[in-house]
């Protein structure tokens, strides 16, 4: 328990919506005495829910600081060593089922977790069905290649608002991949909108969907009206902005306008830098030498050193580079619909 990325904090935000009834505070200090840390700044959507399940639940969370002792044996920081990987310390007669308590608490937030995560890789196969309908293998290895990821597997089984922003980013990806293929509707730019402002509200990234969907929408129309001079169809254009931007606001903009009216910062971004310490601008040599890293905790990158060895990753770095190289021989065969389809399926 506990021991999935950053899942102390994301449980004590959790914890405190319950006990209190209320968002947390962003202040360094009570983010500190709550254990909620950054995760206090964030968009609640996510832990409202949390909060949702324990409340109807009924379940005893206090004992949670049994289960918090730092492991005095621990090899964390030191891959090398092996053994003890584990940042805490464990009572297997205590954490194992039946739960009670914190522990079960915990367990049904990862059960929350994993629907979410289901919800995912539904959103992924009917996107992948729609870009390539007369090729349903596409879709199929696209699911699998995202169900059957460890990484996605370790973080959907943990306590993390990104199970959240996840399928909502997916599901808005796959209406607005819709809009370019069959046309946009009244329905569909107002359910997208409905989505964008429930990711916003799961998690800064998602108003990074707003520009995309209005650029969507944009290309849709000019599909759909090749031979239209482009003023001619501002208005269609305009009036499906309009219905994804209000349930955009509708859903998300009260979160952005308490932040401003209470702490004079909508996104909390200033706090959350002063809990997790503000960084200097990352220079592009170093931002390249990252980039490893991620392709690492894409395939499988676990806490505390855990990784599946160099053969793994080995592997899955050949696949990459045979399925980019596949992607580029075969780019000027796919129609305009399938390009832009990949496109979003890759975000």
């Amino acid at each position: 328990p506990f021991e999935s990325p950053d899942e102390v904090g994301h449980f004590f935000t959790v914890k405190y919506i319950a006990d209190y009834g209320q968002l947390p505070a962003p202040e360094k200090e009570l983010s500190e005495k709550y254990l909620y840390g950054q995760e206090g700044t964030q968009p609640p959507l996510y832990y409202l829910g949390g909060a949702l399940i324990l409340r109807l639940s009924g379940v005893n969370t206090e004992d949670v600081w049994d289960y918090l002792h730092v492991n005095p044996h621990t090899t964390c920081g030191s891959p090398h060593l092996v053994g003890n990987k584990g940042f805490l310390a464990h009572d297997p007669a205590r954490e194992t089922f039946p739960w009670r308590d914190a522990i079960l608490a915990l367990h049904l937030l990862r059960l929350y977790s994993t629907a979410l995560g289901l919800a995912t890789v539904i959103g992924v196969y009917a996107t992948a069905r729609l870009c390539f309908p007369d090729r349903p293998t596409a879709a199929v290895v696209a699911t699998a290649l995202t169900a059957l990821n460890p990484q996605f597997l370790f973080v959907s089984a943990g306590v993390n608002n990104d199970n959240l922003v996840v399928p909502l980013c997916v599901w808005s990806l796959y209406l607005m991949l819709r809009a370019i293929r069959r046309g946009p509707t009244p329905v569909t730019s107002a359910l997208c909108g409905l989505l964008i402002g429930a990711a916003a509200l799961a998690k800064l990234g998602g108003l990074l969907l707003l520009p995309l969907a209005c650029l969507a929408i944009l290309l849709a129309v000019w599909l759909r009206r090749p031979s239209t001079p482009t003023i001619r169809s501002l208005p269609s254009v305009m009036g499906h902005w309009t219905l994804i931007v209000l349930p955009v606001l509708a859903v998300a903009g009260w979160w952005y306008a308490r932040n401003a009216l209470l702490y004079a910062d909508p996104t909390l971004i200033e706090h959350h830098l002063a809990i997790v310490s503000r960084r200097d601008p990352t220079p592009l040599p170093l931002i390249l030498h990252e980039v490893p890293s991620i392709f690492y905790s894409y395939w499988g990158r676990f806490s505390c050193d855990l990784s599946p060895g160099a053969w793994y990753y080995a592997f899955w770095g050949l696949t990459t580079l045979a399925g980019l190289g596949g992607l580029i021989a075969g780019w000027h065969q796919l129609t305009l619909h399938q390009r832009v389809g990949l496109i979003l399926l890759a975000s």
